[in-house]
């Protein structure tokens, strides 16, 4: 999922179905968030849908 790629973005870990996973700061997770979105060149609709 998005998130999933969004949060191994802030961890710099790849991770395999969530195990161990790190806590992520809520303000980074977003940013990297916003950044994926805007790379992605996603449309918000698109994005809760994956959510």
């Amino acid at each position: 999922t998005l998130e999933e790629i969004a949060a191994s973005s802030v961890s710099g870990q790849k991770h395999h179905g969530g195990v161990q996973r790190p806590r992520l700061d809520l303000r980074k997770f977003n940013a990297c968030k916003e950044f994926t979105i805007k790379k992605c060149k996603l449309k918000e609709d698109s994005t809760r849908m994956v959510n």
